[in-house]
């Protein structure tokens, strides 16, 4: 209520806000949002960087690297090769910002929002990013290699050509439709992803985790799954001509009806029959 508000604030060594409720911090009150929200905007630690602002900041090669910006905003901006390295930015905007070629390794970005973005080239190694939203975003050549994934809105992405995701935990990610021709997937763990029609012509899957995945309709065309593990996964009507197969593990739950395995590459006759066998039933 007006006239009740006695909150104060202060930005501790490494520009974060914190809020002061009243004498020894002991206010009944409710914290003042709007007294906080000004002051933070005020002494936020983004203005100590030179093009910053919440829209449109021209921040090329910006070296953000190890600070605590968590809700920090840079819709639309130009932050091309910009360093964000060991970085904390929990639910950060990058709305339709330029981010080829930026450096994101071991930044934590849970719930981050980097819609409409450009993210070609841009390293993500080890870094993780829990429940963020890259819909819409192109992400051709990017590395992800042991980022952690798990949750992620990858929904109309789009482009992830040539994107690295060795050793990425990519659970329960959505990636229907998605373009992953020539991604490297090796050691990735995509459990209970959905796959559906996604093109992952000449992928890397090499001893890939895709336990309970749905890869109906995908096109797998050379791809090579050798040691890959396809325990409860679906590949319904999947285009698998070509692929390298050698070593897959798979389990009675593994669904092949409908799927095509024109030249695969598999040196064990006796499982090449019985994966046409299974292509010949009907979807479970």
């Amino acid at each position: 209520m007006p006239g009740k508000c006695r909150s104060t604030a202060e930005v501790t060594p490494k520009g974060r806000v914190i809020q002061h409720r009243g004498p020894q911090n002991a206010d009944p009150l409710e914290p003042c949002d709007e007294v906080f929200k000004e002051y933070a905007a005020k002494v936020s630690p983004l203005n100590r960087f030179p093009g910053y602002k919440p829209v449109g900041a021209e921040m090329p090669h910006a070296y953000l690297g190890q600070q605590e910006l968590e809700d920090a905003v840079f819709n639309q901006a130009n932050l091309k090769s910009a360093n964000f390295v060991e970085s904390k930015l929990d639910r950060a905007v990058f709305y339709g910002a330029n981010l080829q070629d930026a450096l994101f390794t071991n930044a934590r970005l849970e719930d981050a929002s980097f819609e409409g973005s450009d993210l070609s080239g841009a390293n993500f190694n080890r870094a993780v990013l829990y429940g963020a939203n890259l819909g819409y975003t192109t992400v051709t050549n990017a590395s992800f290699k042991s980022a952690h994934l798990d949750g992620l809105n990858l929904r109309n992405t789009v482009d992830l050509k040539y994107a690295d995701l060795t050793g990425a935990h990519v659970q329960r990610v959505d990636l229907i439709d998605a373009d992953l021709a020539g991604a490297r997937l090796r050691k990735a763990d995509l459990g209970a992803a959905t796959m559906r029609g996604a093109n992952l012509e000449g992928a890397d899957l090499r001893d890939a985790i895709l336990f309970d995945t749905d890869l109906r309709r995908a096109y797998l065309a050379g791809a090579d799954l050798r040691g890959a593990n396809l325990d409860g996964a679906y590949l319904d009507h999947a285009k698998l001509d070509g692929a390298k197969l050698d070593g897959i593990q798979y389990d009675d739950t593994t669904s092949f009806s409908g799927a095509s395995l024109k030249d695969v590459v598999l040196n064990d006759g006796t499982i090449l029959e019985m994966l046409k066998e299974r292509a010949a039933l009907e979807p479970r």
